[in-house]
């Protein structure tokens, strides 16, 4: 069964190590949340303890030596009731999760691109190794053509020269088309984890908005470039308030029960219950808080920063792209034309030099510019279907 781009695209998604460590660290900052999160909730601690040994009290309060099970329980329940540092954490573990999940988003989309270019280099290549092979034999047709010319005298031993050096040169591009499948395949096997052993036809290439307007629109909307950046923003404010927080105290809600036996002498039992509040406020901390803010503050300075490049970047991205895909349009189409007048030019070459209107330099001059016309048509096809892969992940369209 043939494979499709589409089919190619997913085999990808599910080889590709790149995208597998992206999806590994979206994984890593939800359980970090589930953690952040935790901090808010009540927390229940039970502890117990138990042993055995002899004690020998001397006669104080009637006990002699006597063998003893020391042991005790306690189980503590605390609830956070003012501790901005906890809510700054849960903001800050917010847009981790934000930047891994837009991180697997511009892996996806990137993925996508760079198999769309492997597929179409594959089909390319093997489109000039075909196209260098049916120029050979067309070639070696001219070549007898230009023998027998000769032998009835009708054209020089130069012209007979030249033919053979151009089935040579023929010879060596179709040896270097060959080489270029070979490393188109292999690039493929790479990238999407299996060989291309029968590729599709691309059949459908996806839209791209109507203006360049839209698509300035949807890249400030989805970009994942600019995402990440705003996220990474995010993500140095809440660090900020986590620093700026130590200056504060905290408060929890407390209630503890406990139990002992045998603790001090033989009998001995005491039960706790207690409930209140908990208090603790950094006092002095030999500037460390203080180094702590400013850090943060340098790190949201650079965050802005981050995001002024990634908004200028993007807007790059959507010109410079968009102006991409339009050349590429146009050139697919022209060279499309320049291939089929070129082979048209060729046939009737051939056919004029079969009557003696033409030299056999002509034909092959007609041949050159048949083959030279043909392989900008490949690369002008596979051009304009990488170009619009390429401005979608610019995009964030999926």
């Amino acid at each position: 069964m043939a494979l499709t781009l589409e089919d190619a695209v997913s085999q990808a998604l599910r080889h590709n190590s790149d995208f597998r460590v992206a999806t590994a660290r979206r994984d890593i900052a939800d359980a970090q949340l589930r953690q952040a999160r935790a901090a808010q909730y009540p927390s229940v601690v039970a502890s117990g303890e138990i042993g055995t040994g002899r004690t020998d009290l001397g006669g104080f309060f009637g006990f002699g030596e006597q063998t003893v099970t020391p042991r005790a329980a306690q189980i503590t329940i605390e609830q956070p009731l003012f501790a901005l540092g906890v809510f700054a954490g849960v903001d800050r573990a917010k847009a981790g999760q934000s930047i891994a999940n837009k991180s697997v988003v511009s892996a996806r989309l990137g993925l996508a691109a760079s198999v769309a270019e492997a597929y179409v280099a594959v089909q390319a290549a093997q489109e000039r190794r075909s196209l260098f092979g049916v120029a050979l034999e067309k070639m070696q047709l001219v070549d007898r053509e230009a023998t027998l010319l000769f032998e009835k005298g009708s054209i020089s031993r130069t012209e007979v020269a030249r033919t053979k050096a151009r089935i040579a040169e023929v010879r060596a591009q179709a040896a270097r088309a060959e080489s270029d499948v070979v490393q188109a395949q292999t690039h493929f096997t790479t990238v999407v984890g299996i060989p291309p052993e029968d590729l599709s036809p691309i059949q459908n290439v996806p839209p791209l908005p109507g203006t360049i307007d839209e698509a300035g629109a949807i890249a400030a909307a989805n970009s994942p470039a600019l995402g990440i950046a705003k996220s990474k923003l995010d993500a140095a404010d809440a660090a900020l308030r986590a620093a700026q927080a130590e200056r504060w105290p905290t408060v929890s809600a407390i209630a503890e029960a406990g139990a002992v036996r045998d603790q001090f002498f033989p009998g001995y039992r005491t039960n706790d219950l207690r409930v209140g509040v908990r208090g603790r406020v950094n006092i002095f901390s030999g500037g460390l808080v203080g180094g702590k803010i400013a850090e943060a503050e340098a790190a949201r300075r650079a965050a802005m920063a981050e995001l002024d490049g990634a908004k200028a970047m993007v807007n790059e991205n959507v010109a410079t792209g968009w102006q991409v895909v339009i050349s590429a349009a146009t050139m697919r189409e022209a060279t499309a034309e320049a291939a089929k007048s070129a082979d048209m030019a060729y046939a009737d070459a051939r056919a004029e030099h079969q009557l003696g209107a033409r030299s056999t330099a002509e034909v092959l001059d007609a041949q050159r510019d048949s083959i030279g016309a043909s392989l900008n048509r490949i690369v002008a096809a596979g051009d304009a279907v990488v170009s619009v892969y390429r401005l979608r992940a610019a995009l964030g369209m999926e």
